[in-house]
């Protein structure tokens, strides 16, 4: 198929003509092309911006990743329980659901019981070790302990802070 071109001056005449071979089937294969391609990059973008969204509540709202975590990776070990009373920050509930991805349901099972228990033994250390301070002349601080049943009294101008 041949396409005549006309160039010239601007009152109408036909100066310069050239005769151009045209392929207009390849003209509207590629108009087609970069429509499918750009409503393809509009799609990928969509699911981009979707998934950074998820990411970013995953980061920020603890309640998010911990539902994530049992939904996702602990559900189908049967472990989704064993999460509840714990009170972990988002980077650590990420991490606990990259390590179910990583290992059996098992070894699962013990990380989360030894978790459990690390953690409630903290919290019944922070509550066995109470300090008393009195404001008297010679600020005597008193640490009491009950696992070892030992009462330690030391004056002020001893600690070294």
């Amino acid at each position: 198929v041949a396409c005549n071109l006309c160039t010239g001056s601007i009152s109408g005449g036909c100066t310069d003509k050239f005769s151009y071979l045209c392929i207009l089937s390849n003209n509207l294969f590629n108009q087609y092309f970069f429509l499918i391609l750009w409503f393809w990059w509009i799609l990928l973008l969509a699911i981009s911006i979707i998934g950074l969204i998820y990411r970013l509540a995953q980061m920020f709202i603890p309640s998010f990743s911990k539902s994530v975590l049992q939904a996702v990776y602990l559900a189908p070990y049967g472990l989704e329980q064993k999460v509840t009373k714990l009170s972990l920050s988002s980077a650590e509930y990420f991490l606990l659901g990259r390590l179910a991805m990583n290992v059996k349901g098992s070894t699962m099972e013990k990380v989360l019981n030894e978790l459990k228990y690390s953690m409630a033994t903290k919290e019944e250390g922070n509550q066995l070790f109470q300090m008393d301070s009195r404001d008297d002349a010679n600020h005597v601080v008193t640490m009491s302990s009950q696992d070892d049943g030992m009462m330690e009294t030391m004056d002020s101008q001893d600690v070294v802070i």
